[in-house]
């Protein structure tokens, strides 16, 4: 696909997941619509090559939405693909966090700080089977206040994972405040670094950029991209608020973000 058929379908998507949160009255739109295109890219330029051997193939490349109260993303990318069915005004809202009993979901990623662990078991799984699969997984910046996150980019750079990559989507905007404020990242290139993986950091917005680090050389190490995003991306008058982690829009404010979305498109 071209990158203005990636960037429609980024803002299809988009629109989608305001309707559903609105739908279902519950939901975080903030940190779904900060990771949009870097799940446009992994499904549709594709980097993932599910859509070429399957869903159900030992063999697909594997995919954990770590930060999983971004789920909403992840289910109207699952939609368009034709894995889930199309939502319509009577179906039932999906879970508020990824679960395996949804297909396309690889684990259950409720509890923040697990799902870079188990990409990495994932990842040596594949190795000592001797099969081909890529895992990738994607973590929210605030996740990264969990221990159990560097005990794996520990273990993962010590063992020299070249079959595993995670995306840090980088909007600086935890649950409550900031994450400098909460607990401070920065330098966080060196210290991934200093942990063994090979780092880049990026517009997280920008298709080019973003395809270009996840097909770019791994380097016999596991690779890290830091996606710097905005929170709520794509409606202005919820971009970079704190309160739109899980703030669910009136239909006032639901007008006012598909006028924009709808715009910008």
């Amino acid at each position: 696909m071209t990158e203005h058929d990636l960037a429609q379908i980024a803002q299809s998507i988009r629109l989608e997941v305001l309707e559903e949160i609105v739908k279902a009255g519950k939901g975080h739109i903030g940190p779904a619509l900060s990771w949009v295109e870097i799940g446009v890219a992994l499904y549709f330029a594709p980097v993932l090559n599910i859509s070429e051997v399957g869903f159900d193939s030992p063999e697909r490349d594997r995919f954990i939405l770590s930060k999983g109260h971004g789920c909403q993303t992840f289910y109207a990318i699952l939609r368009r693909l034709g894995v889930l069915e199309s939502s319509s005004p009577n179906s039932k809202p999906l879970p508020g966090h990824p679960d395996v009993d949804i297909r396309g979901v690889e684990a259950n990623s409720g509890s923040l700080g697990h799902g870079l662990g188990v990409g990495l078991g994932l990842a040596l799984a594949a190795q000592s089977q001797g099969r081909a699969y890529h895992t990738y997984v994607l973590l929210g910046d605030g996740e990264l206040g969990e221990g159990s996150v560097w005990e794996a980019l520990m273990l993962a750079g010590h063992l020299q994972v070249q079959n595993l990559t995670a995306i840090i989507d980088r909007n600086g905007l935890g649950a409550t405040a900031s994450t400098e404020d909460m607990l401070r990242l920065e330098p966080l290139r060196d210290k991934l670094e200093a942990f063994g993986w090979n780092v880049a950091r990026i517009d997280g917005h920008d298709m080019q950029s973003i395809v270009g680090a996840l097909q770019g050389e791994q380097m016999c190490r596991p690779k890290v991209i830091i996606a710097d995003t905005v929170k709520a991306k794509g409606v202005p008058f919820m971009e970079n608020d704190v309160a739109w982690h899980h703030k669910v829009p009136t239909e006032v404010q639901a007008e006012r973000a598909r006028a924009s979305l709808q715009e910008e498109g």
